[in-house]
């Protein structure tokens, strides 16, 4: 944050209302206005409940934000389609590759869901009872290009990933040559333990630079929109 401060100033706005686990979408938020983007777009992939714990509502509800909704769990397409009805819904996960549908592991905890049968049990470890797999489930699959062809003119502004353990598998199939978000916010650590560390030097890799990172996720900025002549 001190470097974006340096780079870009500090926020015109103190108070604000965050919906994110650990405060995400100010963050975010942040790197919009430096950026002069009023109205942003998104998408949001693991999207789970519609405002709460949610990197994207605060940009639908107060920047007359617009973008695409993907999330597998069945159980919670009516909330999302109330609750943000000018959004689009995929109600699906992402697919790695050819494969057009997987396991879906749904744990007592919906936050917790995965596609990760690994991750699913060492959840239900390391909750010791408290957050057991329940059910197992076929969910069809979409790549995110595929998303990204069809509901995109312009790459997001924001791309949100929170699929528990699959976030590094579904950046490495983004392409990045043709679909290039300005902003990402990723899991760099879930359940369990797993440390994501790779997906830094991933990013790094493909030109981004991890500004912000709190206790779950990191939030990285397309080098190519920072004013480095600033600094």
């Amino acid at each position: 944050m001190k470097l974006l401060e340096k780079i870009w100033g500090t926020p015109n706005k103190i108070f604000r209302k965050s919906y994110s686990q650990c405060g995400e979408d100010m963050m975010i938020d942040f790197i919009l206005e430096a950026l002069f983007i009023k109205n942003p777009t998104y998408l949001d992939v693991g999207c789970n409940d519609p405002l709460y714990l949610n990197n994207t509502y605060f940009f639908y509800k107060y920047k007359n934000g617009k973008g695409i909704l993907v999330e597998p769990n069945p159980h919670l397409v009516n909330k999302i389609k109330s609750k943000r009805q000018n959004d689009f819904l995929l109600n699906a996960g992402i697919g790695l590759g050819e494969v057009t549908e997987a396991n879906y592991y749904m744990m007592d905890w919906h936050e917790f869901n995965t596609f990760s049968e690994t991750v699913a049990k060492e959840t239900q470890e390391h909750y010791k009872g408290q957050n057991n797999l329940k059910q197992v489930i076929k969910v069809k699959l979409i790549t995110i290009n595929e998303i990204l062809e069809t509901h995109f003119k312009t790459p997001p502004d924001i791309l949100s990933i929170d699929v528990e353990g699959l976030d590094l598998e579904i950046l490495k199939t983004l392409n990045f040559e043709k679909f290039r978000p300005k902003i990402i916010c990723t899991e760099t650590k879930v359940a369990g333990n797993i440390n994501q560390n790779p997906i830094v030097s991933f990013l790094s890799e493909k030109g981004y630079a991890m500004f912000c990172k709190t206790p779950i996720n990191g939030i990285f900025v397309d080098e190519k929109q920072i004013d480095t002549s600033k600094i």
